[in-house]
């Protein structure tokens, strides 16, 4: 029998669906009608989905910085709400917070989930000037993304699967976009329910043009956007040259003061992928490997020095080491309990990827000492 094949296909789309005995499926992958090959669940175990998710912290457990405390944050800037997420808004009235939390309201994915991303609109973002936006967001290094060949062709796509919980119901953009932000594909989600969890997939094709970083440094950002002005909006649908991250005529979803948005249960995948909301805790590491990915760009690590004499400048010094090789060279400060002989700003912090030294940066005679935690971040 033959198949009419649909027109005006959306990237990723099965035909037929459901399937039709005898005739097979196939996907488009924004060019031409591909064989749809069985889910990657279906052909091997979970600890495939897992271990193949690019996205670490996907559950939202792992917070070594915050804990579970509320933390407003500035407009314009960036800032990691638990390890390896960001939330960020420009707005010149609006106040956020962000927060891990318990997922509010009855989950359909009941106790699988015990932690998400809560974004708060603390005070709205009542007028939506052109450059305003409100995102979440994950930066990925090239390690961890190169094998997609991103840049070249042959670049595959990415399926992206997740849990999200608004108080308002409305359109929102799931965006990738490179380092350097000239390279942009938005995506257009709907949610159809407020104060309703809601599981979403979006598919997006791989870039065969721009510029990829590779190694350790930033190659690129999954976003979702929602509230954004229209200097970031675009048509979904395609890749383009620049930083576009909104949709043309999306919702704002922080138009009312305490409105919330919330994620959790988040992956992403190489190629077509059809992750289901049955299974979605199934495709997220566990808890402790989670922690383990997460300390690659931030760990949290006791030290101590304990002298009896005199110290002489640059001599006196304790070494720790890092559980896991860290991104790059981390920043590291700390606090630390110290005698009368010496100060807390008389003490140097550094380090590499592997390890870190405290050096005495001053001279006192008598015994003094140090402890505390360093806070090692090699986030990008």
């Amino acid at each position: 029998m033959g198949l009419n094949f649909p027109d005006t296909p959306t990237v990723g789309q099965i035909f037929p669906s459901p399937a039709i005995s005898g005739t097979g499926q196939w996907r488009w992958d924004g060019t031409e009608w591909l064989p749809n090959a069985s889910p990657l669940l279906l052909g091997a175990p979970f600890d495939a989905m897992m271990h193949n998710n690019l996205v670490i912290n996907g559950g939202m457990e792992v917070s070594q910085v915050n804990g579970t405390s509320s933390v407003t944050f500035a407009t314009g800037t960036g800032q990691y709400m638990l390890d390896q997420w960001l939330l960020s808004f420009t707005n010149a009235s609006a106040v956020f917070a962000g927060q891990q939390i318990t997922p509010p309201g009855t989950p359909s994915f009941g106790a699988s989930f015990p932690s998400c991303l809560q974004f708060k609109a603390t005070t709205a973002i009542s007028s939506l000037a052109a450059g305003d936006f409100a995102v979440f967001y994950q930066p990925f290094e090239g390690y961890r993304v190169n094998k997609l060949g991103y840049g070249a062709a042959g670049a595959q796509a990415i399926t992206i699967a997740f849990w999200v919980y608004a108080t308002i119901a409305g359109t929102f953009g799931v965006n990738i976009h490179n380092a350097a932000a000239n390279r942009s594909y938005v995506a257009s989600v709907s949610i159809n329910n407020a104060t309703t969890w809601e599981y979403k997939t979006v598919v997006i094709p791989g870039d065969v043009t721009g510029t990829w970083p590779g190694g350790s440094a930033l190659s690129f950002i999954i976003m979702l956007t929602f509230a954004c002005g229209t200097t970031f909006t675009t048509t979904p649908g395609a890749w383009t040259a620049g930083n576009l991250f909104g949709v043309t005529g999306q919702t704002n979803f922080f138009g009312t003061a305490n409105n919330v948005v919330c994620l959790t249960g988040f992956g992403a995948w190489a190629g077509y992928q059809n992750p289901v909301s049955s299974l979605s805790q199934f495709y997220i590491r566990p808890f402790v490997e989670e922690n383990t990915l997460c300390e690659r760009y931030y760990q949290i690590v006791a030290a101590a020095m304990d002298n009896q004499g005199t110290v002489t400048n640059d001599v006196s010094a304790t070494q720790a080491s890092f559980r896991v090789l860290m991104r790059a060279t981390p920043t590291c400060t700390g606090n630390a309990a110290l005698s009368t002989n010496i100060g807390a700003s008389n003490f140097n912090v550094s380090g590499d990827g592997h390890g870190m030294t405290i050096q005495v940066t001053s001279s006192a005679t008598g015994r003094f000492y140090w402890y505390g935690q360093i806070l090692a971040n090699a986030r990008m």
